[in-house]
């Protein structure tokens, strides 16, 4: 129901990360993205920062000396049972902005929530098989920003999100 084209479209242009706040996370990096890249497209696109730790004041004044008013905002902490996955229900895209070698299991959460995934290529992410198109180069916030474009020129996104149920459906506590 997440991906049906009425609940989708009124997510356009909303973007989010997932995470603890910590600088391995890359955090800075996906506003930077946001701000260098993204934020004076035409599309107006918004970026929310999900989640809390030991960096957000950083992230905070990183947000608020480079940003729009307005356009980058943070939720703090988030129960993950019922705050956090409504959280992700509200945006298009989650950006996963990793410079370590490990996999968010908010992956998965985000695909649960309708949202799509771009994560940075690297084997932690390729090995779930994610489609092509949602990789960037782990570091690069210009390519970062690529992506995002090019998801968001899609008019269909239809097949898009159908190849992300089926990773969702590959990596069940089931299979």
């Amino acid at each position: 129901q997440l991906h049906q084209p009425a609940a989708f479209g009124a997510r356009k242009g909303r973007l989010c990360t997932a995470s603890r706040h910590e600088r391995m996370k890359g955090l800075h990096m996906a506003i930077d993205a946001f701000v260098h890249h993204l934020q004076a497209h035409p599309r107006g696109f918004t970026l929310t920062i999900l989640g809390d730790g030991p960096e957000r004041a950083n992230l905070e004044s990183q947000a608020a000396a480079m940003a729009s008013p307005g356009r980058v905002s943070f939720t703090g902490k988030l129960n993950y049972a019922d705050e956090f996955p409504a959280a992700l229900r509200e945006h298009e895209m989650v950006l996963f902005a990793n410079l370590n070698d490990e996999q968010p299991r908010a992956v998965f959460d985000g695909i649960a929530a309708g949202c799509i995934p771009i994560c940075p290529r690297i084997d932690a992410y390729i090995v779930m098989g994610l489609p092509e198109q949602l990789y960037y180069p782990r570091g690069d916030e210009g390519a970062l920003a690529d992506v995002v474009l090019r998801i968001d020129a899609l008019e269909d996104k239809s097949a898009l999100l159908a190849e992300l149920r089926r990773v969702a459906e590959r990596f069940t506590f089931e299979s």
